[in-house]
C-alpha cells in the first residue's frame, strides 16, 4: 500500500511539473481571453490552451517525452492532467466571475 502511495505521489508530481513548464503558455491563453470575452474563458481556457500546449510541445521539447515515458507517463496522461487543471481553475473563475458581475 505505501509503495501504491509512493508512486502516486512521484507521478503527481510528474504532472504537476509538467503543468508548470505550460504555465506560460496557458497564461498567454488567459490573458487573451479574459480581455477579449471574458465570460468564454472556461471554455477557452480548457480546450483551447491545450492545443497551444501540444503545439508549443511538438515544436520545442520533442524530445522532454522520454523522460515521462521512463518513469511511466504518458504522453495522454500528461495532456489530461493540463486539460484537467485548466478546467479546475476555469469552474474557480467562472464562480468569482459570477459572484462579482454575474449578480448586477
Amino acid at each position: 500500500m505505501l509503495v501504491f502511495i509512493i508512486m502516486n505521489t512521484k507521478k503527481l508530481i510528474l504532472f504537476w511539473e509538467f503543468y508548470k513548464s505550460n504555465f506560460m503558455v496557458t497564461l498567454a491563453c488567459f490573458l487573451f481571453s479574459f480581455f477579449m470575452c471574458p465570460q468564454y474563458l472556461g471554455l477557452f481556457l480548457s480546450l483551447f490552451s491545450i492545443v497551444f500546449i501540444y503545439i508549443h510541445k511538438e515544436f520545442s521539447g520533442k524530445n522532454e517525452y522520454y523522460f515521462y515515458y521512463n518513469n511511466q507517463v504518458s504522453k495522454k496522461q500528461l495532456f489530461f492532467f493540463c486539460f484537467l487543471a485548466n478546467t479546475l481553475i476555469s469552474l474557480f473563475y467562472f464562480l468569482i466571475y459570477d459572484a462579482c458581475i454575474g449578480s448586477r
